[in-house]
């Protein structure tokens, strides 16, 4: 694998590489798509914008993590870099969607199983201005912000709240930390969840009695205060009984 960069690459370097240019890319189609739908439902999307993998993919993920510590200038010239680049992609779709576009969907998976990728010390001198970019961006157009990381991120969740996320997805609740109740009793009405219908063990080797109870349990924990759109923890793969996705949605409508 050829990289453009090494760790005796210098800052001017990453400035002086040929980044791609936003105006490359077509946005004809952008209002089409949102006017498809707006004024029926809430209109959701954007450019995915995930530079926190883009730059493991660019560097190496290794050298990544390591440049985090040996390198945090090269790390910060590449991720701006990008970031650059992204935001004003981010800028022309916004534009292009004419005020029809009612959440703006960011996403960058920055949780496991069982807690972050990263140190909340890197999370924080690193990666949470750039990702804070997007968000006030994304207000500046009429916007509400979903961020979406899969995992374990209730580290940085405060953070997320302080810096205009306005929902989280997935909500994947067998990560650590992640359990719906104590997600609602700490952030509740700070911001709103989305996902949490268990696809690890309920979804897949669960009953269909098992979904409605999961799905009824969520929506009396939320149904007096709201904050709450209810749907799967990750996406609905092959391994998910049919009869556990209608009993999930039929419960969902039922409540």
């Amino acid at each position: 694998m050829l990289y453009p960069f090494n760790e005796d690459s210098t800052v001017a370097e990453v400035y002086s590489h040929q980044w791609p240019r936003a105006d490359d890319l077509d946005y004809s189609t952008v209002r089409e798509q949102c006017a498809r739908w707006g004024g029926q439902f809430a209109t959701y999307g954007s450019p995915w914008c995930p530079f926190f993998h883009e730059v493991g993919w660019l560097v190496g993920q290794e050298n990544y993590y390591v440049w985090m510590h040996t390198r945090p200038d090269l790390v910060t010239a590449i991720t701006e870099c990008i970031v650059d680049f992204e935001i004003a992609v981010t800028e022309r779709f916004f534009a292009a969607c004419d005020g029809l576009l009612d959440i703006a969907f960011f996403g960058n998976d920055f949780g496991t199983q069982r807690g972050l990728f990263v140190s909340p010390d890197c999370f924080g001198r690193l990666l949470r201005e750039p990702l804070k970019r997007f968000y006030d961006l994304a207000h500046r157009y009429g916007c509400k912000v979903m961020q979406h990381s899969c995992g374990s991120v209730r580290a940085i969740l405060p953070w997320l709240i302080e810096d205009g996320v306005d929902v989280l997805n997935p909500i994947q609740v067998r990560a650590a930390g992640m359990d719906l109740p104590g997600l609602v009793a700490e952030f509740g009405g700070r911001i709103a969840f989305h996902g949490g219908v268990d696809t690890q063990h309920t979804l897949p080797f669960g009953t269909p009695d098992d979904v409605r109870e999961q799905v009824r349990s969520y929506r009396n924990l939320t149904r007096d205060h709201g904050g709450y759109v209810l749907c799967s923890s990750q996406d609905l793969i092959a391994d998910i009984p049919n009869e556990n996705i209608l009993a999930m949605y039929e419960m969902d409508l039922r409540a």
